[in-house]
């Protein structure tokens, strides 16, 4: 998930931990042409208190921390409006035995 996002750098603070919609960005991509959807599965975000279907990241939802909704550290980024546009939380999800 955390690959995906537009800014940032996950699980360790290095520049080789950028994710891909800040890297399609530097390639020349404008940013209305780039969105970022979270899915999110496991225990319901931001301690149970989610609105069915998406929330968009660009109203008060945006200024969240991210480690509301990530489990892996992110560096750079102190609002979760700066990594994503929207999130979908999709339930508690089905762990797959080996994977």
């Amino acid at each position: 998930m955390a690959h995906m996002m537009m800014a940032g750098r996950y699980l360790y603070d290095s520049p080789s931990r950028r994710p891909v919609g800040a890297r399609l960005l530097d390639a020349g991509l404008a940013r209305r042409e780039v969105a970022a959807v979270w899915l999110v599965t496991g225990e319901p975000p931001v301690e149970g208190v989610w609105p069915s279907g998406p929330v968009a990241l660009d109203g008060p939802a945006a200024a969240l921390p991210p480690a509301l909704l990530l489990d892996v550290p992110v560096a750079g980024v102190d609002r979760v409006g700066d990594l994503a546009d929207f999130a979908v939380f999709l339930g508690k999800g089905t762990q797959i035995d080996g994977k």
